[in-house]
């Protein structure tokens, strides 16, 4: 799409145009069973015309515009607004010989801008028939969210705060996505956490719970006093062999003790222990195919990268940024700038995803364009999504997301 459009005010002069615009049976068409006589049309005068206009009265809780093409002037269809609590109603019309090049998505941008802008809109709504594909389509690139489809209707809406964060991607030139692993793109295997807890309560003749304390101080035990606990995927092999055999001390396992944490380290050490979230190959592969450096940022030990292997993602990814090995965790400056350096792009040109707030958080801190992965779905955030898919959305909508003109 070349050529680009604006809004204008008509003046009283210019509402024939309108007239014609409502008379039209073709541009009309979607509108049958609401117009004249259970029609589609509105058939008016030009003084009917005139004073529906100055009862409307353009404010700043009602707008009305015509839609101008830059290229020669014409008149192409109709927008308007409308504040109808909780939200403000929308509409735009396309004269029917102009439908199919792409004006209505540039009208939606320009009006949503408008509502957002010079309203003050809390949010923008709007509903049609699900049989219309193409404003179906258009919306969702707007950055509308479905909301009800009852009845063959489908509502959408986009709020302020969702807005404002896909105002802020516009134009953004990203090279590079970061993700966390666990929680993000792994969760932890619950028959390789059943089969520990009940291997270790056969053995110590009790329940056994590793609660986040107790694990600390089991990591604390099995370090030796070392620090950093591990440099390499050797000491970790180490490290972890200890830490089965002060766990099995604490719980009371005293026969065969060694032996018994050779067993825990072989079936849960780097063995099927994690696994991949359902989206995660989708997401990983459109970044991959799309051209972005993709790299892991995460609070753990150097085995990183082999953990990925076993998955078979570890191809996905150029960078892989391990607390264990840069000397400072998440939310740290000096992690996300090992990451950053590793790839050799500026947090700028870098979007990051966490499954834990606060590292979310300082990764925005240091100019990522950073979101929280609240699988919950609890938190509405503007930098918060649910599910990893929703970056090839706003990616999506990004690329959408042009400049426009406004008069």
């Amino acid at each position: 799409m070349k050529e680009k459009i604006r809004l204008k005010i008509p003046n009283e002069q210019e509402l024939e145009y309108r007239r014609q615009l409502i008379s039209d049976e073709e541009t009309m068409s979607y509108n049958m069973g609401y117009g004249d006589n259970g029609g589609c049309t509105y058939i008016r005068t030009y003084e009917q015309v005139r004073l529906w206009y100055k009862n409307w009265s353009n404010n700043k809780d009602r707008f009305y515009s015509y839609i101008v093409r830059n290229s020669d002037n014409k008149f192409i269809g109709e927008v308007n607004i409308y504040k109808s609590n909780p939200w403000f109603e929308m509409g735009i019309v396309i004269e029917s010989k102009y439908r199919g090049m792409g004006y209505s998505s540039y009208a939606l941008k320009l009006l949503l801008y408008h509502a957002f802008e010079n309203m003050n809109a809390n949010a923008v709504h709007n509903s049609f028939e699900d049989t219309r594909t193409a404003a179906i389509k258009t919306h969702i690139s707007a950055g509308f969210k479905e909301i009800k489809h009852q009845n063959g209707i489908i509502e959408f809406l986009i709020t302020k705060e969702e807005y404002y964060m896909l105002n802020a991607l516009k134009n953004k030139k990203y090279k590079a996505i970061f993700f966390d692993r666990d929680g993000t793109l792994t969760y932890f295997n619950p028959e390789k956490e059943k089969y520990r807890d009940e291997l270790i309560s056969s053995w110590s003749g009790k329940p056994f719970e590793l609660p986040y304390e107790k694990m600390m101080n089991l990591f604390q035990l099995a370090s030796e006093g070392r620090k950093p606990w591990y440099k390499n995927l050797s000491d970790e092999i180490e490290f972890f062999k200890r830490y089965y055999y002060h766990l099995l001390i604490g719980e009371g396992v005293t026969d065969d003790t060694a032996y018994k944490a050779e067993i825990l380290f072989s079936e849960l050490w780097c063995n099927n222990d994690r696994l991949l979230f359902d989206e995660a190959i989708e997401v990983l592969e459109y970044f991959y195919k799309n051209g972005y450096k993709i790299g892991v940022i995460s609070d753990t030990s150097p085995s990183l990268e082999y953990t990925l292997k076993q998955l078979g993602i570890a191809h996905y990814f150029t960078s892989f940024t391990a607390s264990s090995l840069v000397g400072a965790g998440k939310p740290s400056p000096i992690i996300f700038n090992a990451a950053l350096k590793a790839q050799g792009v500026s947090a700028d040109e870098s979007i990051y995803v966490d499954d834990y707030k606060p590292e979310a958080d300082g990764a925005r801190e240091q100019g990522f364009t950073s979101f929280w992965l609240d699988r919950s779905g609890s938190s509405h955030d503007i930098w918060t999504i649910s599910n990893l898919k929703q970056l090839i959305d706003l990616i999506e909508k990004n690329k959408y997301n042009e400049d426009i003109d406004t008069e």
